[in-house]
């Protein structure tokens, strides 16, 4: 999850549809998408092919030097590792802006832009919506550094591979999104396209900004 501190006192979330903000408002009714949704969703905006991978090249590591005609290993070399990781299981995730994102870019995805005041109590609603019925739930601030080349890994960023991170094309976005990770479902079982949360009541903490 990202840190407490990281977490901006509010932010964004733009719908195009008038009566899916005022639904998310009114009555605590919205829903988050399967990741997988995004590769070739008709929104151009949202829209990410390499949704959900994490993928950097470090640098200056040791690579094993193979001897191909006596198979084995014969040394090692400094060259360049290229990291990939990806999720197995169903990830949703309801998407969000922090505080720096512009007018403009808003209303790229929408013109009804709700503002959230209280970030947290929005993931307390949720976790308290699903209850046992999933693995994970966070908020997470999206790291514009896909293929970005790097050094090491710091310790700090040990779990770097548990962030969402996208191109830094897309970095005006200031992109955090409310997470939520569900079991992988039975072989035979496509994992449904979205998951819908009801609270049935007002959400005091979201403002309208239209």
């Amino acid at each position: 999850m990202t840190s407490m501190d990281r977490i901006p006192l509010f932010l964004y979330r733009t719908f195009d549809k008038k009566y899916q903000a005022n639904a998310f408002i009114n009555h605590g009714h919205f829903r988050l998408g399967l990741l997988d949704n995004y590769h070739d969703t008709d929104s151009m905006p949202r829209q990410d092919p390499h949704e959900g991978e994490v993928n950097f090249p470090i640098l200056n590591q040791n690579v094993p030097v193979i001897n191909i005609q006596q198979q084995k290993q014969i040394g090692f070399t400094k060259g360049t590792v290229y990291y990939s990781a990806v999720s197995l299981n169903p990830t949703y995730i309801l998407c969000a802006s922090g505080p720096e994102v512009t007018q403009a870019v808003r209303n790229g995805f929408g013109r009804y832009t709700i503002k959230i005041n209280n970030p947290q109590r929005l993931l307390a609603d949720i976790t308290n919506y699903f209850q046992n019925r999933i693995c994970g739930i966070a908020i997470k601030e999206v790291q514009y550094t896909r293929n970005m080349e790097i050094y090491s890994i710091p310790k700090a960023q040990s779990n770097i591979d548990k962030l969402p991170q996208k191109a830094q094309k897309y970095s005006n976005e200031c992109e955090y999104r409310y997470e939520v990770i569900r079991r992988r479902p039975h072989r035979t079982n496509a994992p449904t396209k979205y998951l819908c949360v009801h609270l049935h009541r007002r959400l005091a903490y979201l403002e309208k900004c239209w």
